[in-house]
């Protein structure tokens, strides 16, 4: 489930000297509140999207939003949220994401760095693994390697998310049937995604 959405934090509250309540006529009375408004992903800050605020009378308590001010208060709450910046932590989330972002690529990349290593140079031991034709997921290990070719057995067991082969890459799953798979033949099996992990 992803937590998102929108909240809001106040940034201050200024009691106005001059300002008139345009329901009571009293002078000095109203206090304008300021309000960031930002989006948060996970409950982490990621980035503002405004700000917005009100007009409250001590005297009499009317509420206004800006869009609702006469003219005399939307001036001086203009200048007060101008004035008003923009806290830096509103943007937590961004650097966040970059750096996951950046940390997901580096892995795959060394991923692919990896695979393409261990496949012109397969070694005993080596954990192959691919998609099987009813949609899960298994592997192939290297017990043995030729000449030209690698020998290796299959497990016989499947599972449904390839995050957990794990959980069947065990020695009593494979089969004592072993064959043969040229050597010339591991690189396009990987390009081609039949093979789509190694394990070392």
């Amino acid at each position: 489930m992803v937590a998102y959405g929108t909240n809001t934090s106040r940034a201050k509250s200024i009691q106005s000297l001059h300002a008139v309540c345009s329901h009571c006529d009293t002078k000095g009375s109203i206090q304008f509140t300021l309000y960031h408004w930002y989006a948060y992903l996970f409950w982490i800050p990621m980035f503002s999207l405004g700000k917005k605020g009100i007009s409250e009378c001590g005297h009499c308590k009317q509420t206004l939003e800006a869009k609702q001010m006469p003219v005399s208060l939307r001036n001086e709450y203009d200048k007060i949220k101008q004035e008003t910046k923009t806290p830096l932590w509103q943007f937590t989330g961004i650097p966040i994401v970059l750096v996951i972002i950046a940390a997901i690529f580096y892995i795959n990349n060394e991923v692919d760095k990896n695979n393409n290593t261990y496949i012109n140079a397969p070694q005993i031991g080596d954990v192959y693994e691919f998609k099987t034709d009813t949609g899960y997921y298994s592997t192939l290990k290297i017990v043995n390697i030729v000449k030209d070719s690698v020998i290796v057995v299959p497990n016989l067991q499947e599972i449904s998310k390839r995050s957990k082969l794990y959980r069947i890459n065990d020695d009593t799953n494979y089969s004592t049937e072993h064959y043969a798979i040229a050597k010339s033949e591991l690189p396009r099996m990987l390009s081609e995604d039949i093979i789509i992990g190694i394990n070392r």
